[in-house]
């Protein structure tokens, strides 16, 4: 690949005017910590571990290490305590920061490292906090070193927090000024930048603010999109970051060259300027396995400066490789055939003709490693390699791709080569990619999938029929009994299907345990599609979607089958009907739907001989004959009826016997004693009963449990609190001897992995919904008294969470804190299920039932989908007896359940219910200090809906006429009255990208990446943002039609945005008569729809003109929406001019109001909460 030099650096180099800025992508050779390992260790670090909530967060990836970081920032002096220790490199090959020094001599860098200084010792660093030397920098030809970011010797001058960084770039400075100086007389090449750089996003931004368009400066990067928006950026593409090296070779040419010769070379400067691309196909079947020899063959690429793409050797695949230098094929033969994968994977033996005539581009070097030899048709160009032999292998890689050497004889090496080689490689660091682009980890993980026994033919089975789904728009029922591996196998599939390229959009894995009624299964669905808390699902699948490339399982399915409704079964057989033509969807389930859309794949028992291998992996061999029949017939085939599930429990609950025969009897004997009445408890759906399958599945969890001691049993049973699970860490940190009265420790959890009675995925321990169902029941046989202790720990918990949840909405936005929520939503709303057996008392953390209510209270902001809403109001129904003896709670839970049906569903009826409580008249009568908590909570709630509805002014004024300090945040308010937002301490949302609207400074670029790193749940931000958006440029129908609606207020901002966008007056029309009709309880939104349809009137010369102005010159004056009546006014006689608000528009003292409004704001937003 050529990449010539633009002559704008090269007349730089030539005028040595050439700046060189350095991102962190420079020093990933000297493998220093990333920002994920700095931040984990600062919390291992920290004092308490008080901050250990957050490394689970990271680790589910629900915040990224430098959110993270910014609420370590008390803990600064530890952080940057690391940095000192951490960032000091005392060896590595420095020669490209040479060459750099070389090249230019002018170095900016935001790196905290000593590269630079490393390579060139006489250079004195500046950090942006000494002036005297930021004055030098750039005085004469001295060559400099400007770390404006700071440096690790002075961890007090680093740039590492939020402050830090506005203290360099948002005020007056000698090193800001000393960098604007740099960008105006220089040329800069920014090298080593990615937004995975924790700054590179605010620093960018920054620089085009204060920059714009007036210098064009250049970047080197692999994804030149990413930098399109700055105005003063011109992208050079390289295909990966190990062409910086001859990328600056290059350039070092051009400085050297000498002047005759100088013509010839700026011209063109050919280069091989990207690593080479190596595609390695191998074959991975269900049935054998080279995945040992693969990785060390792929140690041979280790010093190589090579993009290696690694897929699966089967016919789909080689058909596709095409743009590739090499193409290394790693297989077996066998009577000189070559072992492949078929489409349903499954190995294949094919020809060696078959296999070359499936790769297309004749130009690839194509080298073939198996463990013997074959034989090759004439005239073709192959080298073939007959042995696994690692040390063979990496001599011959390094000589024939670094050296071209191909003139040594190796015994087990042939080269029949008729195509010129690629050039040659350079010694670097190689990148290991998938040849099918997938990046999603699977949240089942690889980890689980290993160690399954057996079954080859039936996962060939289902392999080949999710692939026929794909095409057919059927659906897939993978049937047969508890515990037979149904979940397990379809699991394993489609990881390996996806793994294959196959489901680009993911796998959605989906448990049906829970599913109550239709609208259980309904909100199940619209997860799978990634469409949460969506109103007219099935409408919104048909307006923009055709078929997902995404696959979707619905496991456990049974319990759908036998719910009591038959209407509601009926409906979720309609809606799966309708689904199956937008994705792929398949069940696991005992009993098959007899539908015409349905394929059945009915998965037999494990057969006896892969259950004889399943049993002797875990209890150990056993080679007497005897001993095997007993083990056959007796404990697998009688006993465990070759359940796998249940040959695991047996097999790791206790050790071995000497006697197979020993291990029989005390199953017999253990099983025979299992009460009936527990497993009827257990298995009491009609798919449980009718198979008899199930109760070798109950005999054998029960006596994996009676195996374990008491605490292990507790630690257990405690598990099925949680039902999304908990990660390793929060449990130790909820049940430890520090934290609570009950110790347990690693120890209890490793023995109940290591039983298979609990899952461990990626670090989150969950219970199989049969085996959660088991430790539920054994839990509730425990005395109250034993009970509440868990009920209270499992309860401090959960309020740690909500505090966490709490604290990211207040400090970064509510998207996070709702990603946050929706990964642990079941266990917060578990809590509703035993808060009346918690015990309230002086001697717990629960001295009095008021704090649970605020629980109750608290969680209400992060439900937002309709499942959990009636979820959620159904035990807020149960819970007003409870709560009954405080004074005013159960006004509060019905306000709650009200605001819930307000907010999602219907605005007219519970309107008129809230003014019934509270009227609008009484707002400003209020006396907070009066008001008991319970009071103060819903009269809070209700005056804020009043807000909305016009009474925006009252709502105010009751905080002024109180006199009070409040956390309460009136900036939404503020903002519906006409009031500059001049805070500055609040994190983007909704109403400050509407505030920079009105004065004309919204960044389209920041808008729309703020939109983009929303939470897909958060269906309210999007669709308000995405209005802002459609006020500021033209926006496509679709990208309006695929917004999500979740109430009317959506509805009707949706339907303005379509009137935007229409061009045909009748149907323009009718979307600002619906627009109002959906937005008028939201007052200040009615009004500005009101505002855009007068424009419209307007325009057209509609006689309703006149009448609609009055209306909004009316309203904007009674609700004194002053921007609105500014604009009703402006339109009334024709002049647009700005706006400026006037303080005495409003009938109440405001402007003092709102300084100590944003002081005390101020205050209460900088304050750290401790976990």
């Amino acid at each position: 690949m050529n990449i010539e030099i633009p002559k704008t650096i090269k007349e730089a180099i030539e005028s040595d005017n050439l700046v060189i800025f350095a991102g962190a992508g420079l020093s990933k050779r000297f493998k220093l910590p990333t920002w994920r390992a700095l931040v984990e260790n600062i919390i291992e670090f920290s004092e308490g571990g008080k901050y250990n909530g957050f490394i689970p967060l990271m680790e589910n990836k629900t915040m990224d290490p430098i959110g993270v970081l910014e609420f370590l920032n008390a803990d600064h002096t530890s952080i940057r305590k690391y940095i000192k220790q951490n960032f000091n490199i005392k060896e590595g090959d420095f020669s490209l920061h040479k060459k750099l020094i070389e090249l230019s001599g002018k170095i900016v860098t935001t790196n905290y490292d000593n590269a630079f200084e490393k390579a060139d010792e006489t250079i004195v660093p500046t950090i942006h906090s000494s002036n005297f030397n930021v004055s030098e920098i750039n005085k004469g030809n001295e060559k400099f070193i400007f770390k404006i970011h700071g440096s690790f010797s002075e961890p007090d001058s680093c740039v590492l927090f939020k402050q830090d960084y506005e203290r360099l770039y948002l005020s007056e400075n000698a090193a800001i000024n000393k960098f604007k100086t740099l960008f105006t007389d220089k040329l800069i090449l920014f090298i080593g930048f990615s937004f995975e750089d924790p700054f590179v996003n605010s620093l960018f931004t920054s620089l085009d603010e204060i920059f714009g368009n007036n210098n064009k400066h250049y970047i080197l990067s692999t994804d030149p999109q990413l930098f399109k928006g700055y105005q003063y950026l011109l992208p050079i593409k390289m295909d990966s970051y190990s062409d910086i090296d001859n990328i600056i070779d290059d350039l070092l040419a051009v400085k050297k060259f000498d002047k005759r010769g100088k013509e010839h070379l700026l011209s063109s400067v050919p280069t091989q300027n990207r690593s080479s691309k190596i595609a390695i196909l191998y074959p991975n079947p269900l049935d054998f396995s080279i995945d040992e020899e693969y990785k060390h063959i792929l140690k041979c690429f280790g010093d190589l400066d090579v993009d290696i793409f690694t897929g699966f050797l089967n016919l789909r695949t080689l058909q596709t490789i095409d743009d590739f230098d090499y193409l290394i094929i790693l297989t077996k033969c066998f009577k000189g055939k070559l072992y492949i994968e078929d489409d349903n994977l499954k190995s294949q033996l094919v020809s060696f003709e078959d296999l070359y005539s499936s790769i297309l581009n004749d130009k690839i070097i194509k080298v073939i490693i198996t463990n013997e030899d074959f034989e090759i048709s004439k005239n073709t160009s192959i080298i073939k390699i007959r042995t696994f032999k690692h040390s063979l292998v990496s001599r011959f890689f390094y000589k024939t791709l670094r050296n071209h050497d191909l003139s040594y004889i190796e015994e087990d090496i042939t080269i029949y080569l008729n195509t010129i080689l690629p050039p040659k490689i350079n010694k670097g660091n190689p990148t290991n990619n998938s040849l099918y682009g997938t990046k999603l980890n699977l949240e089942f993980g690889r980890k689980s999938l290993h160690g399954i026994v057996g079954r080859i033919e039936e996962q060939a089975s289902i392999t080949k029929s999710l692939i026929a789904i794909t095409n057919s728009n059927k659906l897939l029922n993978v049937k047969g009994s508890g515990g037979i591996g149904k979940t397990t196998l379809i699991k394993k599939c489609a990881y390996e299907l996806y793994n294959r390229g196959y489901f680009k959009l993911g796998v959605s894995f989906i448990s049906c345990e829970n599913v109550k009624n239709f609208v259980d299964f309904e909100d199940l669905l619209i997860n799978g599609f990634n469409l949460l808390n969506i109103v007219n699902f099935k409408d919104y699948l048909t307006s923009n979607l055709n078929k997902q490339d995404i696959l979707i399982i619905l496991d456990n399915f049974e319990t759908v089958t036998n719910l009591g409704n038959k209407d509601d079964f009926k409906k979720v057989l309609s809606l799966l009907e309708f689904a199956t033509d937008y994705a792929n969807i398949v069940l696991t389930s005992r009993e098959t739907l007899g539908l015409e859309f349905e394929e059945i794949y009915a998965l037999s028992p494990l057969v006896t001989d892969d259950a004889v291998k399943l049993f002797l992996r875990d209890y150990g061999p056993i080679t007497d004959v005897d001993e095997l029949k007993i083990l056959r017939m007796d404990i697998l085939e009688n006993l465990l009826n070759t359940n796998p599930l249940a040959i695991r429990l047996v097999t790791r609950s206790r050790t071995r016997f000497k006697f197979i025969s020993e291990l029989k009897e005390q199953l017999e004997r253990h099983f025979f004693e299992s009460t009936s009445e527990n497993f009827t408890q257990i298995f009491k759906n009609d798919a449980d009963i009718n198979i008899e399958r199930t109760k070798s599945i109950y005999q054998s969890i029960n006596y994996s449990y009676l195996t374990l001691n008491p605490l292990e049993r507790l630690a257990f049973e405690v598990l099925h609190l949680f039902p999304d699970g908990i990660s390793l860490t929060d449990f130790k940190k909820c049940f430890s001897s520090s934290t609570s009265s009950n110790h347990i420790t690693d120890k209890e959890l490793r023995i109940l992995r290591d039983k298979s009675l609990v899952e461990d995925i990626n670090g989150t321990l969950q219970l199989q919904p049969i085996i959660r169902r088991f430790a539920e029941l054994q839990f509730n046989k425990r005395d109250i008294s034993v009970k509440q202790k868990y009920f209270n720990d499992a309860y401090s918990y959960c309020c740690f969470i909500l505090k966490l949840i709490k604290y990211i909405g207040k400090k970064k936005s509510f998207s996070m804190a709702l990603k946050l929520h929706n990964s642990v939503k079941n266990n917060m709303m578990n809590v509703l299920d035993y808060i009346e057996q918690i015990e309230v008392s002086s001697k717990t953390k629960v001295p009095e039932k008021f704090y649970l209510l605020n629980y109750v209270y608290s969680i209400s902001y992060y439900i937002v989908n309709e499942k959990q809403i009636l979820d959620y109001q159904n035990k807020l129904e149960r819970l007003k007896r409870y709560f009954s003896e405080i004074e005013d709670a159960e006004t509060l839970i019905s306000v709650l359940d009200l605001g819930k049906t307000y907010f999602h569903t219907d605005f007219d009826i519970v309107y008129k219910k809230f003014v019934e409580i509270m009227p609008p008249s009484e707002i400003e009568k209020r006396s907070f200090e009066k008001e008991n908590p319970n009071l103060n909570k819903y009269y809070d709630y209700i005056s804020s809906i009043h807000s909305m509805e016009g009474h925006t002014i009252k709502y105010v004024n009751s905080f002024i006429l109180n006199d009070l300090n409040t956390n309460t945040d009136l900036q939404n308010d503020f903002f519906y009255l006409g009031i500059p937002d001049t805070s500055k301490i609040r994190e983007p949302n909704f109403y400050m990208f509407e505030n920079d609207f009105r004065f004309n400074l919204n960044d389209v670029n920041e808008l729309e990446n703020y939109i983009r790193n929303l939470f897909s749940d958060e269906h309210l931000e999007i669709m308000q943002c995405t209005y802002t958006l459609s006020k500021i440029k033209p926006l496509e129908v679709k990208r309006i039609q695929k917004l999500v609606i979740t109430n009317p207020y959506t509805a009707g901002l949706q339907q303005l945005m379509f009137a935007f966008q229409d061009a045909d007056i009748v149907s323009k029309k009718q979307h600002f008569i619906s627009a109002l009709g959906l937005l008028f309880h939201i007052k200040y939104y009615y009004l500005e729809a009101l505002y855009f349809y007068c424009l419209f009137l307007k325009e057209n010369n509609i006689e309703e003109f006149l009448d609609r102005l009055q209306e909004g010159l009316d309203l904007s004056a009674a609700y004194y929406y002053q921007y609105l009546n500014y604009k009703f006014e402006n339109l009334k006689i024709d002049e647009f001019k700005g706006y400026e608000c006037n303080f005495d528009f409003y009938p109440i003292k405001l402007k003092e109001y709102i300084k100590k409004h944003d002081s005390e704001w101020a205050l209460t937003y900088s304050q750290e909460p401790t976990f």
